[in-house]
């Protein structure tokens, strides 16, 4: 069945219109999507968490203290059979073969404050044989201080070794008026019994004399 001529031409103008508007549509569009500003776009930050992140202990910032003799002297002396270490700053009168004197001061120079001097004497007494006990030792100790002042007590009396040498550690507070308080070490080797004498006392320097005790050799 043909359409008539005019119904052609109407379904072709319809076409043709249609065509038309939707080719607008489509550039209408875009063109306003081309024209339209970009929105401003949203920067999101990540921060950190604010909580502390646990770290290990480093070993080497908790390590112990540099050890006390690590930059002391050695002496070593022959006629006593004995060596030992010392503060860099302290001195050593090692010119009496008989004894060792080791100082925080010049012994030649009166120290104005006696809690901050100590002087460490050291001595030797030939044993009258190898089975001499340092009980009698301490005896005949005792009975010459006696024979020097005239009042001499034991306010302590304590066990010490040196050099793995068993000994006793004594306090004499010697005199009454004004009474001189020293602090003796005594212990014995298969020949010889040893004398450390500490003065004074109560010297601040204590710790120092203990570091230097521990560095006691026989020899």
């Amino acid at each position: 069945m043909f359409l008539p001529k005019w119904a052609v031409i109407i379904l072709f103008v319809i076409s043709v219109g249609s065509t038309i508007g939707l080719l607008f549509l489509l550039t209408q569009r875009s063109g306003v999507q081309t024209n339209a500003k970009p929105s401003a776009s949203t920067t999101v930050v990540v921060q950190a968490s604010s909580s502390p992140t646990s770290t290990k202990e480093d070993s080497s910032a908790s390590a112990s203290p540099l050890s006390a003799t690590a930059e002391w002297k050695k002496i070593k002396q022959d006629s006593l059979s004995i060596s030992l270490e010392y503060p860099a700053d302290w001195y050593v009168n090692a010119s009496d073969s008989a004894k060792l004197v080791v100082s925080s001061f010049e012994t030649s120079v009166l120290e104005k404050d006696k809690q901050q001097s100590m002087q460490m004497t050291i001595t030797r007494t030939k044993k009258a044989s190898s089975s001499s006990k340092l009980e009698s030792f301490l005896e005949v100790r005792l009975a010459d201080l006696k024979k020097e002042f005239t009042t001499v007590s034991i306010p302590t009396e304590t066990k010490r070794s040196v050099d793995d040498y068993d000994g006793v550690e004594r306090t004499y507070s010697l005199g009454s008026d004004t009474p001189v308080v020293v602090r003796e070490i005594a212990f014995g080797t298969r020949s010889y019994f040893y004398t450390i004498v500490l003065s004074p006392s109560d010297s601040t320097l204590g710790p120092v004399v203990d570091e230097i005790l521990k560095t006691v050799k026989i020899i």
